[in-house]
């Protein structure tokens, strides 16, 4: 697509990658974070099935660059807090280890060390017989780091990623289109 400057703009398969560019124009001191939204787009080997899995959709991702131990640490409240969140909308899921991390690859190799060292986790929740997962943590390590010359001492990265169509399809399926049934906590008041 381009622009009426002739310039172009690129949709990518994850909104965190537009962040990263950005952390690398600064030496990391400390622990830096950011909150982006992107539409994104997945080749996924034709493996769409709506409302839940589309080619294109909307993300929404929490971004955290710094030192391995305090990265690994917010990472973990950063997990506690979504599982909270949702057991507390009584979505009835849990996290679980997932090997489809876009950044690692897809060979039966790189499938086992992500789910080995659980470097991608997905809230698992069930409708209409389907499993379906409505956000994702995602440890790169030093991976984008790396890719994105990002400067500091021992510096790894995490995102914290919900789709919103996915976020909407399923609230509409579990709890229908009337707010009287939905949980008090999405109510005004």
């Amino acid at each position: 697509m381009q622009d009426k400057n002739n310039s172009r703009k690129y949709i990518t398969p994850a909104s965190c990658l537009q962040v990263y560019p950005i952390f690398a124009k600064n030496k990391i001191k400390s622990l830096r974070s950011a909150l982006v939204t992107a539409r994104c787009a997945r080749f996924e080997e034709n493996n769409y099935v709506f409302p839940f899995r589309n080619s294109n959709f909307t993300m929404k991702e929490f971004v955290a660059v710094g030192s391995a131990g305090p990265i690994e640490s917010l990472r973990m409240k950063i997990l506690e807090k979504i599982q909270n969140t949702f057991n507390k909308l009584r979505l009835g899921g849990s996290f679980e280890n997932s090997a489809d991390a876009f950044f690692m690859g897809n060979d039966a190799g790189a499938k086992i060390i992500q789910k080995l060292k659980g470097l991608k986790q997905e809230y698992i929740v069930s409708v209409n017989k389907q499993h379906v997962a409505l956000a994702s943590i995602n440890y790169h390590e030093d991976y984008f780091v790396r890719r994105f010359n990002i400067k500091g001492n021992k510096l790894h990265s995490f995102c914290a990623a919900f789709g919103i169509e996915r976020l909407v399809a399923y609230s509409l399926l579990a709890w229908g289109n009337n707010l009287k049934s939905w949980p008090k906590e999405f109510k005004n008041g």
